[in-house]
This record gives C-alpha cells, sequence and structure tokens, in this order.
C-alpha cells in the first residue's frame, strides 16, 4: 500500500492582491530605453489588470539641490527602510502602470522582492502630494483619489 500524499501545489502568485504602499523590485521597460531594467516601485493602488506605481530613486542630489521638487517627495534616509542600502527618493510625480501579467512573471524570477515601507510611509506620501509645487493638477486629483485623500 503506497501511503504517500499527494504533493500540493501553491496556488499561483496573485499580483492584484499586492496590497497598496508595497514596495516591489521587478523589470520595467522605460520609453525611450530598448531593455527591462530592475526597479524598487511603491504600488499605489490596482486598476485595469495594472499595479499603479510610482518610482523609487537612489539620485537623491538632484533632489536636494532642487527644493520646489523634494517637497513633493518623501525622502527615505539610510536606515529606515532596510531592504535599502542608500538613502532613497519616492515622487509621486510619475505614476507607472505595470501589468499584473508582468510582475507575476518577474515573482519567478529570484530578483524579484517585495516589503512594507514604514507605517508613516502613507502620511508622508499624502503630505508631499499635497504640498508639491510641480504636480499638475489632473495628476495630482487622481493620487488624492489612489490615496483616499480630500
Amino acid at each position: 500500500m503506497n501511503s504517500a500524499m499527494p504533493l500540493r501545489q501553491n496556488p499561483p502568485f496573485d499580483a492584484s492582491g499586492i496590497a497598496p504602499l508595497t514596495v516591489i523590485y521587478v523589470p520595467y521597460t522605460f520609453s525611450g530605453k530598448g531593455y527591462p531594467e530592475w526597479k524598487h516601485f511603491v504600488v499605489l493602488c490596482h486598476a485595469g489588470g495594472n499595479a499603479i506605481c510610482v518610482k523609487t530613486t537612489t539620485q537623491v542630489d538632484y533632489y536636494i539641490g532642487n527644493p520646489s521638487k523634494l517637497v513633493g517627495c518623501v525622502y527615505l534616509k539610510l536606515g529606515t527602510v532596510p531592504q535599502f542600502d542608500q538613502d532613497t527618493v519616492v515622487e509621486p510625480d510619475n505614476q507607472f502602470p505595470i501589468s499584473h501579467l508582468a510582475i507575476q512573471a518577474a515573482h519567478a524570477d529570484p530578483r524579484f522582492r517585495m516589503f512594507s515601507l514604514p507605517s508613516d510611509f502613507r502620511e508622508k506620501l499624502c503630505d508631499a502630494v499635497l504640498k508639491s509645487e510641480t504636480l499638475k493638477w489632473q495628476p495630482q486629483k487622481r493620487l488624492k483619489t489612489m490615496l483616499g485623500i480630500a
């Protein structure tokens, strides 16, 4: 008698279940580039089969030298987020739709990462959106809706 239990498969990864304000590390092909680059993105919400995200950057000197840009960003100093090995800026001015299918494909790659941000990140992001001097009216309205702020 064979007493082996059948193997249970884990359900497939569902990118639409990624919580808002989660960081994902995925490949993305930016306009004008012919190849994907692995980048950190912050998921804001989900719509139309996509995660609507904003990109992080370690190019902080640009923001430090431009106070009108910095006020509309979240500045994360080294050590604030253990997974970031440098000071990092999250600028909500540019949103990127990343398809759930692309995220699910990236999930199979060992480079894929997903992690939470500090509990005060939402408050800081909302503050940045409201104080932004460079964010146009329509994108600001869209961000306010995504973040549930008036």
